[in-house]
């Protein structure tokens, strides 16, 4: 009896064997062109997100900064009784206090493009920073009849009202440009009295 078994070390005669294959340059080519391509679009991506995040957080800032001076501006104008001195660039109130009156500066200075408040002989405290374009306008009690709107006021005694207008801005190298146009409501001088 004969039994045959099989042989698994039996190996392939030499012509037999496929060849070992590398990349052609045409394929590393094509490889490197698409590796680069999507190497692109993931720094591009990331750029964008680094950029809109730090936009973000500018327009936060500007917004606090911008309502945090406000709400004081606003506070002081209301418990005003007179207006000292005014122009488009700062006005100081005489403002009523649990102590008596007090003057009140607030001033925005274009060279540094700050707006700030200083209360009787305290130092100064920045409100809004990085100011491009800034106005303070003053009404009457009158109302024009054309408009239906208060009429700006001439001179301190008809003044009665007062808005602030400002466009805050941020840029930077890596920055991108962020901007915050603010125009505030006409605050009435609650404590003035208009003889």
């Amino acid at each position: 009896m004969t039994t045959f078994t099989a042989r698994s070390d039996v190996r392939r005669p030499a012509s037999a064997e496929r060849p070992r294959r590398g990349f052609s340059v045409v394929e590393l080519l094509v490889a490197m062109t698409i590796s680069t391509m999507a190497l692109a679009a993931v720094i591009s991506t990331v750029t964008f997100v680094a950029r809109s995040t730090i936009a973000t957080s500018d327009y936060s800032d500007m917004d606090r900064e911008a309502r945090t001076g406000l709400e004081l501006f606003a506070r002081d104008v209301r418990m005003a009784s007179d207006v000292v001195s005014f122009s488009e660039d700062a006005v100081t109130l005489q403002v009523v206090t649990s102590g008596g009156t007090m003057s009140v500066n607030y001033t925005f200075v274009p060279q540094t493009r700050i707006f700030y408040r200083a209360y009787g002989t305290a130092s100064q405290r920045v409100l809004i920073s990085n100011i491009e374009n800034f106005r303070l306008s003053r009404y009457s009690i009158a109302i024009d009849p054309d408009t239906g709107q208060p009429e700006e006021a001439i001179n301190h005694a008809e003044t009665k009202q007062i808005q602030l207008e400002l466009r805050a801005v941020r840029t930077g190298p890596a920055k991108a440009f962020a901007s915050n146009n603010v125009v505030s409501a006409r605050y009435i001088l609650r404590n003035k009295n208009l003889d």
